[in-house]
Order: C-alpha cells, then structure tokens, then sequence
C-alpha cells in the first residue's frame, strides 16, 4: 500500500532527516534566507515550518519508496513554491541570494544563522562601493579578499575601511601580488574582476 510505504519511509528518515537534508545544499540557503527575513521582518508571518522543516517530511514522501529518491528532492523549489506571493516578494528583496558588485559581476551571499548576511569578494572588485550595503535595514558583513581568496578585512564599515586600513592592507599586499591594481584612492578606482593588462 503507497500509503503504509510512504509512513515507513518517513519513520526511518525521520532520524536522518539532517543527512538527508542538511543545511549545506539548495533548501539550506533557502532557509537561512527565510530565517534572516523572520527576524528582520516578523509580521510577515513565515510558515512554521521555516523554524522547523522537518514538518515537511510527511509530504515529501508521498510517493517515494526509498531514501535514494528523498535525495532526488529539490527541496529549496519545493520551500520557495510553498511561500504566499508577498513571502516570496519579500525573500527576494530582503535576502536576495546574490549581489551585483561593483565590478559588474555577482556573487552569492551568505545568511549564517543568528548572524548579519555575508558578502565575500575581492578587493578590487569592490572599490568605489564606499558604504557598506544594507539588508532588512541591517549593515551586512564584508569579507574583503585578498587575490588568494583568504580575507584580508571583515567589517561592517566600509567607510572605515577605505579611510583607514586599505592603506595597510594596500602596503602589505601590492608586493605579493603586483599584477592587480592596489591604487591609493579607491573611491575614484574601476572596480574589477581582472589583473592588470600585460604592457
């Protein structure tokens, strides 16, 4: 009976629902998204679930017969087609999944649980970006990179930044990397993906 198949299915995935659904794939992102917008805006009354997906399995194995077909799930669509018109207006305006850099280029963002959004990228893809930019009315947390992709400065001032410890990092990082643009003011500067053109 798919009914019977479907309950023991789901009483054995039950304990594994965090292997079989963890945090780190499509429905993670979607839901730290939705967890950022619930506390930046708590009337907008997010689905329970959001707090507690496991409410979700019951549905989700409908039909299925074993854990090979659970994984198949595209779980962040199935989240995202859940959400009222204005939920999903908000998730997308709120805690866009990516940002348009300075540079032209884009790139994803994180939403670490109980934390500020994260925005990672190079130097020099951000110069003339002088403020930081703000979600829900909150300053993000900038990872400026250095060219090996380590951080060079997190901050939530990038104003500061620009006005203060760019001199050092700029001091400490042209000689190791001298094929990118290191220039003394870079709220005047072309932001980036690229080293400098070969003479």
């Amino acid at each position: 009976d798919a009914t019977a198949v479907a309950t023991a299915l789901c009483d054995e995935a039950g304990p594994a629902f965090d292997a079989l659904f963890g945090l780190d794939g499509d429905g993670g992102r979607v839901l730290r998204r939705l967890r950022f917008v619930g506390r930046v805006k708590p009337e907008l009354s997010l689905p329970d679930w959001v707090g507690a997906p496991e409410q979700l399995l019951a549905e989700w194995c409908q039909g299925k017969r074993a854990f090979a077909q659970l994984r198949k799930l595209n779980v962040g669509a199935d989240m995202l087609g859940r959400l009222a018109w204005e939920q999903r207006a908000a998730l997308d305006k709120l805690a866009p999944e990516r940002m348009t850099l300075p540079s032209g280029s884009s790139t994803q963002l994180a939403y670490p649980e109980g934390q500020p959004p994260v925005l990672a990228a190079r130097i020099q893809q951000l110069f003339g970006m002088m403020e930081t930019p703000r979600l829900g009315g909150q300053p993000i947390t900038v990872h400026l990179l250095a060219p090996n992709g380590r951080p060079a400065q997190v901050t939530q001032d990038l104003a500061s930044f620009w006005a203060g410890t760019y001199q050092d990092v700029r001091k400490d990082l042209r000689g190791r990397y001298p094929k990118h643009p290191w220039p003394e003011d870079p709220s005047v500067a072309v932001a980036t993906d690229r080293t400098k053109r070969r003479r």
